[in-house]
């Protein structure tokens, strides 16, 4: 009988210890997101504040511009798109450009980047077509690239049995969810799997990179 008493405490201390490890475990994974969230969340406030120092910086017109100067440049590019863009591959294929369209904010970025807000959809729904884009680009100058302005998700607990296909998900989501090809622009770990994984992690939190605002809700 005593024998049969001490081997269930045995068992209870065994099951006490398991959930304690377990609790800890929790609480560790709590504490990882917990400061993944904040680094994220650090990141994009840094993203989102304006430069510091002087409002001016090398940007599109090639030296030390104000906003204002910015924008009349870039709406005079936007007039000299003509009215019907016909895609380069397929003569067929044209694009009619929208009336009333105008740039009405531009921010400059320290990095000599510029953010641009345009008055409605339809203006950032035109420019989107590759011909429309490289109409604009060689009106603006041969230097000037377009790029989409991205928004950061974070992606927590995912398989790290995903580390070597990580790169082809973003593809792979686009297709499933009937998205525009080029609406995920990358989806990378939050940490490096090198150099900060554990021997015996499973889950691991990654960031997703996307231009379309829709996704991000």
């Amino acid at each position: 009988m005593t024998e049969v008493i001490d081997n269930a405490n045995q068992k209870l201390q065994q099951e006490d210890e398991k959930r304690k490890k377990e609790i800890a475990e929790a609480d560790r994974q709590r504490q990882e997101i917990d400061k993944t969230r904040e680094e994220v969340l650090e990141k994009l406030k840094e993203a989102a504040q304006p430069p510091q120092g002087p409002t001016q910086t090398t940007n599109i017109l090639g030296r030390n511009a104000t906003p204002e100067e910015v924008l009349t440049k870039v709406n005079e590019a936007w007039k000299a798109i003509p009215d019907v863009v016909v895609a380069e591959d397929d003569e067929y294929d044209s694009y009619d450009k929208p009336e009333g369209i105008k740039f009405v904010t531009a921010r400059l970025l320290s990095n000599g980047g510029v953010i641009l807000e345009i008055n409605t959809f339809y203006g950032t729904h035109f420019l989107k077509h590759p011909a429309v884009r490289r109409h604009f680009q060689k009106t603006l100058g041969k230097d000037v690239s377009i790029k989409d302005r991205q928004y950061s998700i974070l992606v927590e607990f995912l398989p790290i049995t995903l580390q070597q296909r990580l790169a082809d998900m973003a593809t792979i989501i686009e297709e499933d969810n009937f998205y525009t090809k080029g609406d995920i622009h990358q989806i990378r770990w939050m940490r490096d799997p090198e150099n900060s994984w554990r021997k015996d992690q499973q889950y691991a939190h990654a960031s997703s990179q996307e231009r379309d605002t829709k996704h991000v809700n």
